[in-house]
C-alpha cells in the first residue's frame, strides 16, 4: 500500500530572528515618551551602559499601546541588527515624524531612571 504525502514525516527548518537587545537591566536607563494622537502610549527605554532596550506600554493607554509596542519592537530589532548600541537606537527615533501606529518620540523629552524597575514603578 502506498502512503500519501501527508503521511510522511515533516521536515522542519530552523528560522532565525534578528537579535534583540536584552529586555531587562539593573543599570541606569534613559527613556522617552512615545506619543500618538496626543496620548502617551508608552515609553521606549535603553540602558546607558548595556545592550538592553525595550518598549514599556502605558497602562492608561490600554489597548492603544499594542500597535506601538509591535512597531517599537521591530525598530529596536532592526537597530540591533545594524549594530547600534541601545542608546543610539533610542536616540535614532527622537524627533522623527509621527507614525500612525508607532507614534513619535518628542525632541528633548529624554528622562533618566536609576534602573528599569524604577522606570516600571513610575511609568508602568
Amino acid at each position: 500500500m502506498r502512503r500519501g504525502p501527508m503521511s510522511e514525516d515533516p521536515q522542519f527548518t530552523t528560522v532565525s530572528m534578528p537579535d534583540d537587545y536584552a529586555r531587562q537591566t539593573d543599570t541606569a536607563v534613559v527613556y522617552a515618551p512615545v506619543v500618538r494622537g496626543g496620548v502617551t502610549v508608552g515609553h521606549v527605554w535603553a540602558s546607558a551602559t548595556e545592550a538592553a532596550a525595550g518598549f514599556l506600554a502605558s497602562p492608561a493607554a490600554g489597548t492603544a499601546s499594542r500597535p506601538a509596542a509591535i512597531v517599537w519592537t521591530r525598530r529596536l530589532r532592526e537597530s540591533k541588527a545594524q549594530g547600534l548600541t541601545a542608546l543610539e537606537a533610542l536616540r535614532r527615533w527622537t524627533g522623527q515624524a509621527d507614525d500612525p501606529k508607532a507614534g513619535h518620540v518628542p525632541a528633548d523629552a529624554e528622562g533618566h531612571a536609576p534602573n528599569l524597575a524604577a522606570l516600571e514603578a513610575d511609568k508602568g
